[in-house]
């Protein structure tokens, strides 16, 4: 397109995935935009992953990350609240609000950036905030191959009702975390319906969990 010569220098802004190419382009008169920029870019970005359109369930999303995360050896950790609410957590995290879709997760972890060690937390449908510093586990019976990630997992469900999923980055295992307990997954396709009962406020049959 054509800038005329006596206008400012105008940005624009690209929000890649490996699926979807260029989700969005943001383009911004930073002379006009001033400090608010950075939230109008992210506003404006957002309209390519906010749910605009059909799409899959939260657990589906979330574990089409989680495969991928575990193929590539990529940590990551998304907690999803229940009725507890996690609103401290959020509020020292860096807000999002965008749909819950598997390209955003792997934006936020697969690249190296300062969320990329922190938790994504999913309130509904929705990413409400990303690079959140959890509790860890006090507990001594937990093993000691667990490290940070793991132990913050486990800590944040033992003072609250939400769901954990967590991709180790040294072996790949993703396992699930509620109730203060970790459970490795073998199956993890068929966890997507394990993570769906969970989300839903049920308990699932011990052999579901694999």
């Amino acid at each position: 397109f054509f800038i005329n010569a006596m206008t400012t220098i105008s940005a624009v802004v690209f929000l890649y995935s490996p699926e979807t190419k260029v989700a969005s382009i943001a383009i911004l008169n930073l002379d006009e935009a001033g400090e608010t920029g950075a939230a109008a870019a992210m506003a404006l970005l957002q309209r390519g992953v906010r749910g605009d359109e059909p799409g899959s369930s939260i657990a589906s999303e979330i574990m089409k990350a989680a495969r991928r995360f575990s193929k590539n050896r990529i940590g990551s950790m998304v907690v999803c609240e229940r009725e507890v609410t996690l609103q401290p957590y959020i509020d020292r995290a860096v807000r999002v609000d965008a749909a819950v879709r598997a390209e955003l997760l792997d934006t936020i972890f697969a690249t190296p950036t300062l969320l990329h060690d922190g938790a994504v937390i999913v309130r509904g449908e929705r990413v409400e905030a990303a690079g959140a510093v959890l509790p860890l586990t006090q507990n001594p019976d937990v093993p000691k191959r667990y490290g940070t990630r793991h132990r913050a997992a486990i800590g944040i469900t033992e003072e609250s009702d939400c769901i954990v999923v967590v991709t180790s980055e040294e072996t790949g295992t993703v396992s699930f975390c509620w109730n203060g307990q970790i459970r490795p997954l073998e199956d993890l396709v068929k966890a997507e319906e394990t993570l769906d009962l969970l989300l839903a406020g049920h308990e699932p049959p011990e052999e579901k969990v694999q």
